[in-house]
């Protein structure tokens, strides 16, 4: 009995020193300088030269002043340089490989087709991938066009037709 008493008040204590410390460190809080706005930030920043803080202000700002899903912060990817030309008398057949082919629930074929590289892609009759299109699917081979060239996919290697 004595020893839930000597918890109770330890607890009701504690739950006291608790309530003292939220008065002091919040309800009675009072900013004692007001913050930089980030436009002087940047301008003592600028004026002592210093390169690392002055991109994490920059980035900062970037941040402050634009909407997380605004367009204007989407990804933009690196531009390829312009040093591999490719001549146009010679185009090349894309690299296409059959990965498997699926009948679905209303009796169509999708044949998985990969490009060099890259994720296989359900295609179906009459689709394209690159400047190919799907002439005919069946169990085992993908019949595709590009240009005025067919050639059909197999689940084991890739022949021509002509």
């Amino acid at each position: 009995m004595i020893v839930r008493a000597v918890i109770s008040v330890g607890i009701f204590v504690v739950f006291i020193l608790s309530l003292i410390n939220f008065y002091q460190n919040v309800i009675k809080y009072q900013e004692t300088k007001p913050l930089n706005s980030p436009k002087e930030k940047i301008q003592k920043v600028i004026s002592t030269n210093d390169k690392a803080a002055a991109d994490k202000i920059t980035w900062d700002m970037e941040i402050l002043e634009k909407n997380i899903f605004s367009p204007d912060r989407s990804f933009s990817p690196v531009q390829e340089s312009e040093t591999s030309e490719e001549t146009e008398d010679s185009p090349i057949r894309p690299n296409l490989k059959l990965i498997g082919v699926v009948l679905n629930q209303y009796n169509e074929y999708i044949a998985y087709i990969k490009r060099e590289g890259e994720k296989p892609v359900g295609l179906r009759v009459g689709e394209r991938i690159d400047d190919s299109e799907i002439i005919e699917i069946n169990d085992r081979t993908v019949k595709i066009r590009w240009k005025d060239e067919e050639f059909v996919l197999t689940l084991k290697n890739m022949k021509n037709t002509e």
